[in-house]
């Protein structure tokens, strides 16, 4: 039997949490008008140019992700907030979940640089364990531009390996970036003593 030892949706400082459809989309929506973490995050991901969000739109993402989440069970989305002040500081995203395989990609984005720096690991921790001990998940995927050293290390901290490297599959700052899949087995995780037998 496998006994958790510790919450699955909080940390010291942090916690996994529901979108709130009122409060957020204002706060996420300015998060794309800066030089954020999060607009780093949209050209990477996104197929179209960055441009600023108005709160409607972003609530609109979140109102069509959480049909999506009931309907076709295919992506976990939380937001992440601060445990004292409540503060929303990013999100986590588990998406192309393929339940039969017991697979998925995660995504985590974060509103400010600082907050990234400094939670990045405490959030990926949080969502490992969400993920191999409530999701039963097997495998946990992520999408690292070659840029992104820190996401790279921290991944690489917690056991994730390289698997593929595409090949200029990126552009950004006037050069083409590989993109890396690293990925991470439940066995590899549990291996690391993150869960007691």
């Amino acid at each position: 039997m496998i006994l958790l030892q510790r919450s699955l949706y909080q940390s010291a400082t942090l916690r996994l949490d529901s979108v709130d459809l009122e409060k957020d989309p204002s706060i996420e929506a300015a998060w794309t008008e800066a030089d954020t973490d999060l607009a780093d995050f949209y050209r990477i991901k996104a197929s179209d140019p960055l441009r600023p969000k108005a709160a409607f739109e972003v609530r609109q993402f979140y109102a069509d992700m959480l049909k999506q989440m009931e309907d076709a069970r295919d992506v976990v989305h939380f937001s992440v907030r601060t445990r004292q002040e409540e503060r929303l500081i990013g999100f986590v995203h588990f998406h192309r979940i393929l339940w039969v395989h017991r697979s998925a990609v995660l995504v985590m984005g974060f509103g400010e640089r600082d907050y990234r720096q400094a939670c990045l690991a405490e959030t990926l921790d949080l969502c490992l364990r969400f993920a191999f001990n409530e999701m039963n998940l097997y495998r946990i995927t992520v999408d690292v531009p070659e840029y992104d050293q820190a996401l790279m290390e921290t991944l690489q901290a917690a056991g994730f390996r390289q698997e593929v490297r595409l090949r200029h599959m990126l552009y950004r700052n006037g050069r083409y970036w590989d993109n890396v899949l690293m990925g991470l087995l439940e066995s590899e995780w549990a291996g690391r003593g993150e869960v007691e037998g």
